[in-house]
């Protein structure tokens, strides 16, 4: 649900050239909520703040790593 509104937000400001710092900032916020949003769902567990109640447990041994994630350019 957070990433298909993180979806449609970005189909209008990610295509749109922006002239202004704010307007930069914006595409900026979108692209790490975007790409936050889906280490979060790759995750079949939970850690730190990130607590999911399907996976509520820690899972060192599968997740205990950096996740690595390309925005489409």
């Amino acid at each position: 649900e957070a990433l298909q509104a993180i979806q449609a937000y970005a189909r209008y400001v990610l295509l749109h050239a922006f002239e202004s710092e704010e307007g930069w900032e914006l595409q900026n916020l979108l692209t790490v909520s975007h790409l936050m949003t889906e280490a979060a769902l790759a995750r079949t567990e939970s850690r730190g703040v990130h607590l999911r109640t399907d996976f509520p447990q820690s899972d060192d041994a599968h997740w205990r790593q950096h996740l690595v994630f390309q925005f489409p350019s």
